[in-house]
């Protein structure tokens, strides 16, 4: 009794602060949309499948229709995701050292959602994210708890990453559109997860990711990795940003990060992240000021 009484007074003042602070911002802030002057085009919505899309099968013909529905529809109610985040797998996708296993239920899980909601209704943005290299490339030999990639290895990873987009572009008739190197880079979890510093990332990327790409004619964008939590090692300080913005304009133009929209010029993609205050943007040492809340940027559909 006595802990369902703590909870009810934890939900009522919970729901009280947020009133209050929606009432603070209602009185502090008005904001006006004009539909008229696009401020930044919204590329669209969308959800991660990783390790879950081959549940789908589980459900009957008629159920997976009606989840499917109700995620991409464009013809009856639903949440109009337009953007479909996947996992490389690249633990199972490359198990040792000269073997691959694109057949793997995890990766076909995923490739055949992606195929049936592309053929099904339309959606063909495809974001696929790495959460650890294969394991023998690591410094723990372990696809989870961290461990960063092995110097000696950064050939392999990058030709490993490149088979894995041109098995998808086989499977699913275009490329993948946006590549993300490393899910969390900063993060070290009990399940799947990598580590790099900023030097590592860029290291990697403009030594032996580029270079293998371009070599094999794709045109996929890479995605700048997020650091995990508020205060963690920033990948956006200052030399680093430069190099990144200077590298973006030309064949990375696609970020995955929590940084406001003053990114001009770039687009950006979030994950799962948030936007945090700031008037500096990550591209150089150039500061931008903040919309005022009467021009409130509109999106365009």
């Amino acid at each position: 009794m006595k802990l369902r009484q703590s909870l009810l007074m934890l939900m009522l003042t919970i729901a009280a602060t947020l009133i209050l602070l929606c009432a603070l911002v209602e009185a502090q802030t008005t904001v006006t949309v004009d539909y008229g002057q696009p401020r930044q085009t919204v590329a669209g919505f969308g959800a991660s499948i990783t390790w879950l899309a081959g549940d789908l099968n589980n459900f009957s013909a008629a159920n997976q229709t009606a989840l499917l529905d109700a995620l991409y529809s464009t013809s009856v109610p639903s949440a109009g995701l337009s953007i479909i985040r996947a996992g490389s797998m690249l633990c199972e996708f490359n198990p040792s050292a000269g073997v691959y296993n694109w057949n793997h239920p995890l990766i076909q899980g995923e490739i055949g959602w992606m195929h049936r909601v592309k053929s099904t209704y339309g959606v063909n943005q495809f974001l696929v994210t790495t959460w650890t290299p294969p394991a023998f490339m690591k410094s723990n030999n372990s696809c989870s708890n961290g461990g960063s990639v092995l110097t000696q290895y950064y050939p392999d990873l990058a030709n490993t990453m490149v088979l894995w987009m041109q098995n998808a572009q086989t499977s699913l008739g275009q490329q993948v559109n946006v590549w993300s190197v490393q899910n969390e880079p900063s993060n070290s979890t009990s399940y799947d997860s990598a580590n790099y510093t900023p030097a590592q990332f860029i290291s990697f990327v403009t030594g032996y990711l580029k270079p293998a790409m371009l070599s094999a004619g794709l045109s996929t964008k890479i995605a700048v990795p997020e650091p995990s939590v508020w205060g963690g090692p920033s990948y956006f300080i200052p030399t680093v940003d430069f190099l990144f913005c200077r590298i973006s304009r030309k064949w990375m133009p696609t970020w995955t990060s929590w940084q406001p929209t003053t990114m001009v010029r770039t687009p950006v993609w979030l994950p799962h992240r948030r936007p945090r205050s700031s008037t500096t943007s990550p591209c150089g040492r150039r500061k931008f000021t903040k919309a005022k809340p009467t021009t409130a940027a509109s999106a365009t559909r």
